[in-house]
């Protein structure tokens, strides 16, 4: 995101599976303060404290909404196997899955 928009993001949210302290420590670097990735394996009273601030939840809880949105996409709309061939082709085909899925959310 950085080369295409020469921007950071204020925040950051992923999933479990991105867990590692140097991912912390890259995107902490880079600026992005709050960044929420849950650990994977046995929380310290630390990690567990830190895990349930209201900004780490509020991440956790908009990354799962996304990810709602997408499986939505997936099964509703046909968004995860296009049906067509060729570079411009399969754009339309998401454009279209993504336009009625809008529709679908003014309705």
């Amino acid at each position: 995101m950085k080369k295409q928009t020469k921007t950071v993001p204020k925040e950051a949210a992923f999933d479990k599976g991105f867990y590692t302290s140097d991912n912390i420590d890259d995107l902490k670097s880079l600026g992005i303060k709050p960044v929420c990735i849950p650990k994977i394996w046995r929380l310290t009273p630390q990690e567990r404290r830190h895990q349930k601030k209201r900004w780490f939840r509020r991440l956790r809880n908009f990354r799962c909404g996304i990810e709602a949105s997408i499986s939505m996409l997936k099964r509703k709309f046909s968004f995860g196997k296009p049906l067509v061939r060729g570079t411009e082709r399969v754009a339309s085909w998401i454009g279209y899955s993504i336009l009625s899925y809008n529709l679908w959310q003014m309705t």
